[in-house]
This record gives structure tokens, C-alpha cells and sequence, in this order.
């Protein structure tokens, strides 16, 4: 127990005394005796011992307080990860209707196909018809009104031939009829067509209509016939 009169006087704090320990601490009287006295801590409380003069209490650095709080200090000369905002994706333009028709426009007319025709009528007369033919288009002769090119002898058909872009930007013709088409090479003989089958067109080729397999398998024009030739490009600027 510690005596009731050092308790008094370290509560009312009328009378410290300061002992030197061995070890060069200050202790208050009451302290001496609260750690001396069995049970000693009830009193200890009431009476706190001066910091040693070597020892004075430090104020806390600037955010010392904030940092231990919030969990954890950043250790200087660490590099800290840095936030990037992410990248935009690359804007594509929208490709309008009309600009993805006229793209389509730009390459089938660079595909496109310019030939002529040089029609023979029965009077010995001549005219010239030109197209420029686009890639998966046809130009069509036969007897419907309806074809690019009409012509009417009797044993030609309705849908006789037609005209087609190949691969490779030439110039096909195709056999469609009942009655056969005749193709002569310039210069050369006429040869029956063969029926479906695209034939590449000579600059300067005679096309004969219908053609008819004779005994001789020559094709002779008369009034039942049509004839005509195939010039590539502009053609003839005159029939």
C-alpha cells in the first residue's frame, strides 16, 4: 500500500520530489512509491514524472498523423504507379450509300467494255451502234423489241446472242439461238458457233445470223439472214 500521506500530496500537488535513479531517471515521489508499495498502480495515474531534459516531446511532421490513419506511408524514392487514361479508339468514317454507289460506279467503269457494231441492212446500207458494257451486264440481239440490237429476218430467234464482259476485260460473244450463230475471224472463213460457250471477240470479226449447216458446212447469207461486224473500242467513225 502506498502511504496515504505521498498520495496526498502527489494528488494535490503541493510537493514533487524528484529521486535519482541509478539509471538517471527522474521518478516523482509517488512513483517511487506506487512501483515500491505491493498492489502499487491505483495512485500512479494521479502523478506523471517529467521527461528527461534530453527527451522532450517531438510535435508530429506534417501529415505524419494523416499517413499513419490512412494505412500505410509511401516510402520515399519508391516510384509510385502513375494512372493513363485510355486510348481512343480510332474513329471510322461511315460509309454512305450513295458514296459506296459511287465506288461501285468508279470500278465497274474502269471494267467496262467499249465496242461497236456495224449492222448491214438488206439495201446494202449500213449504221453503227456503240455501247460501253459493264462487267455482268449484256447487250442482246435477237428479234424482241426489247433486245439492244433488233433485228428481224425470220429464222432469227427472239433471244438469238449476246454480248459479255470476260475475265480479263475482253469481250465475249455467246450463242443462245436454235437456228446457230456464224463467227468469222477477219479475213477468214465463218464457223458455226458453239451453243453456250463464250467465244472472245476479234477486233474486226463477222458475226452471221442465223446460220444453218449445210452439206458442205458452209454458211451462205441470203434474204433469211442478218450480218453484221464487231469493231472493239469506238469503232469506225463512219459506217
Amino acid at each position: 500500500m502506498v502511504p496515504e500521506w505521498i498520495d496526498a500530496i502527489c494528488f494535490r500537488g503541493q510537493l514533487r520530489s524528484r529521486l535519482q535513479a541509478p539509471d538517471g531517471a527522474a521518478l516523482c515521489l509517488h512513483t517511487l512509491a506506487s512501483n515500491l508499495a505491493p498492489g502499487a498502480g491505483r495512485a500512479g495515474s494521479l502523478c506523471t514524472s517529467s521527461p528527461p531534459s534530453g527527451d522532450a516531446p517531438r510535435e508530429p511532421a506534417a501529415g505524419e498523423g494523416a499517413t499513419e490513419a490512412g494505412g500505410g506511408a509511401e516510402e520515399p524514392g519508391q516510384p509510385q504507379p502513375v494512372e493513363t487514361a485510355p486510348e481512343a479508339a480510332p474513329v471510322v468514317p461511315l460509309l454512305t450509300a450513295a458514296a459506296v454507289a459511287a465506288a461501285a460506279t468508279e470500278v465497274s467503269s474502269a471494267a467496262a467494255v467499249r465496242f461497236a457494231l456495224v449492222l448491214r441492212d438488206e439495201d446494202g446500207s449500213a449504221s453503227v451502234k456503240r455501247f460501253v458494257l459493264h462487267p455482268g451486264a449484256a447487250v442482246r440481239v435477237g428479234r424482241l423489241p426489247k433486245a439492244e440490237v433488233m433485228l428481224t429476218p425470220s429464222g432469227i430467234s427472239n433471244h438469238h446472242l449476246e454480248f459479255r464482259v470476260l475475265p480479263g476485260k475482253s469481250l465475249g460473244i455467246r450463242d443462245l439461238s436454235s437456228n446457230g450463230t456464224g463467227l468469222a475471224p477477219p479475213g477468214g472463213e465463218v464457223e458455226r458457233m458453239q451453243k453456250g460457250v463464250d467465244v472472245p471477240v476479234q477486233d474486226g470479226c463477222r458475226v452471221v445470223l442465223p446460220m444453218r449447216l449445210g452439206k458442205s458446212a458452209v454458211a451462205v447469207e441470203g434474204d433469211l439472214r442478218a450480218t453484221f461486224s464487231v469493231h472493239l473500242g469506238a469503232g469506225p467513225a463512219k459506217a
